[in-house]
């Protein structure tokens, strides 16, 4: 399961992302009310290291090559994906009442798809099915892109 922090820190790197490449290209990008963090300085990559750091900037400013660089770094980043069973409110004094064997029943019927969540946005639904030993998804339907890249902003 996620933090909260961690999935700060992810949306934090998507937005600055997002902006670098939106200034590179000459397009505006609107920045949060919030004061952005420093800037973090960039690990020194050294021989041992087995991959190169995706934050350093190792093509010329303006360059195409740049331009795909981040491009690269943004659809790199690793971002939770939920897939949401059902979901209720309950009274406070019902959930102190919960118990081993406590049984929840939810409105949504055995039958019905699944949400496809990300950042607690859903953008698609499939149904659950067994890969060996683990649950998996069958994606049946998802959203457009637009409606995609908007899941990957901050919740509302």
């Amino acid at each position: 399961m996620f933090s909260q922090d961690d999935i700060d820190a992810v949306l934090q790197q998507a937005e600055d992302a997002v902006t670098d490449l939106a200034n590179d290209v000459g397009e505006s990008a609107p920045k949060p009310a919030a004061a952005a963090p420093a800037p973090q300085p960039a690990p020194e990559p050294t021989a041992s290291s087995p991959k190169s750091n995706p934050h350093a900037a190792t093509a010329k400013p303006g360059g195409a090559s740049l331009k795909k660089q981040k491009l690269k770094r943004i659809l790199g980043l690793q971002v939770p994906v939920i897939v949401r069973l059902a979901s209720r409110s309950m009274a406070v004094n019902e959930i102190m009442k919960m118990g081993p064997g406590t049984i929840l029943e939810f409105d949504r019927t055995v039958d019905q798809e699944l949400d496809l969540m990300i950042n607690n946005c859903v953008i698609g639904g499939g149904v659950a099915v067994k890969v060996n030993e683990h649950f998996g998804l069958r994606i049946n339907h998802v959203h457009d892109l637009q409606k995609r890249i908007d899941s990957l902003g901050a919740s509302s």
